[in-house]
């Protein structure tokens, strides 16, 4: 049972941790919107802040979390923050950006139709999200 209890926290942990993390990535995509960021690298993607935007992406940084809590890969805490971004990441440029519309602009594959830098912006973010995920599990005292 106790076994279990410690298995219990640190998922929960992780998971939570993949939370903040994207969290923070996700405002920092929606900054780059509104301060232009995005428009000086030609990439015309400006998401609203809304809860139908921003809650998803955060309860899926939550999921993407979990890996963390995964015994197989014996890495520093921010090596695995850096390898688990890789998930993220081709899930966005391939599965949801395809299905995405902002201002009539259908996103495509690999998010091409915001523009040609679109897909360095999202793996940026990604990695923002492996590293911000990987602070937070430090400072709960998880992995090293």
């Amino acid at each position: 049972m106790e076994q279990f209890r410690k298995f219990l926290r640190l998922v929960s942990l992780c998971f939570a941790a993949g939370c903040f993390g994207a969290a923070v990535a996700y405002l920092v995509l929606w900054i780059f919107g509104v301060k232009g960021v995005n428009e000086y690298f030609h990439v015309h993607f400006r998401p609203a802040l809304t809860a139908s935007w921003f809650y998803p992406k955060i309860f899926l940084g939550g999921v993407w979390g979990c890996l963390f809590a995964l015994p197989f890969l014996k890495k520093p805490i921010f090596i695995k923050g850096l390898i688990y971004a890789i998930g993220p990441a081709i899930v966005e440029l391939f599965v949801i950006l395809p299905m995405t519309t902002i201002g009539g602009v259908q996103g495509g594959v690999l998010g091409l139709g915001f523009g040609a830098f679109m897909p360095l912006i999202i793996i940026f973010i990604s990695i923002l999200w492996g590293f911000m995920t990987s602070v937070w599990l430090l400072l709960v005292g998880i992995g090293k």
